[in-house]
């Protein structure tokens, strides 16, 4: 056999056995997947004919929103290995590409098992949504009094039991919290969070385009919480009413500004409570 051949087909096995010696992958029961996803939310939305050709089905009301679900393996450090459309995953249709696409490109949070990083099997979705609706167009300050800055989200409880709590951030960079029912810490408490993080949120909004969002965004499900996002900017207020507002066109990128600020202000401590 020639050294040429003999090293390919050494290579080959090698790489077949590093394949196989692979640990398996840990079954994961409640992944939590949506804490876990690092990055703002991507999803897919129908087309204006797609949303007509729905109106003609029977239940089609219902078929507004779906899901393409996968089973998901996560490497040690957070990235999709591989994944699989779950059967029965019919919503799915015709969208099962641009879901692929969108999974790929994920990232988690590792999972920890016995404290070590580890390869994980979980199941995620990709969302899919009705077309974005938009207001009139209007643009975001190029310079910002930080005097009159403020930013707020209050989201109230729902049939289940959904926090139920205000979280505002100042252009000084306080935060005020109030907890009302089904958090962990109920009542006010302050923190301070530093002026490039302000800055941050800042820069969120402008991208979100939020001043040219619609003021309401109401689906017909009543089971759901209510949030509500207010900007005061340069003596100004703008606010944003949503109830799953992805469904009545919620855009992504306004529906993510509520967990930019949750995040921002360090809210988790005081809703979920930690260490």
């Amino acid at each position: 056999m020639r050294p040429t051949i003999f090293f390919a087909l050494t290579l080959l096995t090698g790489v077949s056995v590093a394949q196989e010696t692979k640990n398996p992958p840990v079954e994961i029961e409640n992944p939590r997947v949506w804490e876990r996803r690092i990055g703002p939310e991507e999803a897919i939305h129908r087309s204006s004919q797609e949303m007509e050709e729905l109106k003609q089905q029977p239940f089609g009301l219902f078929k507004r929103t779906g899901q393409c679900l996968f089973d998901v393996i996560v490497s040690e450090n957070g990235a999709v290995e591989s994944f699989d459309l779950l059967q029965g995953s019919k919503p799915c249709e015709p969208h099962q590409q641009e879901a692929e696409a969108i999974l790929r490109s994920r990232k988690y949070q590792p999972w920890l098992v016995d404290g070590v990083p580890a390869r994980v099997k979980i199941q995620d979705a990709v969302n899919i949504y009705p077309p974005e609706r938009w207001g009139a167009s209007v643009p975001f300050p190029e310079k910002v009094d930080r005097s009159t800055l403020e930013f707020q989200l209050e989201q109230t409880t729902c049939y289940a039991s959904c926090p139920s709590y205000t979280v505002m951030i100042t252009g000084n960079g306080k935060v005020r919290y109030y907890g009302r029912a089904s958090v962990a810490i109920r009542g006010h408490h302050t923190a301070h969070i530093s002026p490039d993080a302000v800055t941050e949120l800042i820069q969120q909004f402008r991208a979100a385009n939020f001043l040219s969002a619609l003021s309401e965004y109401r689906s017909n499900w009543t089971d759901y919480p209510t949030l509500t996002i207010s900007l005061h900017i340069n003596g100004q207020v703008k606010t944003v009413v949503e109830n799953f507002g992805e469904d009545a066109g919620l855009p992504l990128a306004i529906g993510n500004l509520g967990f930019a600020i949750n995040r921002a202000a360090g809210a988790k401590r005081w809703i979920e409570g930690n260490h």
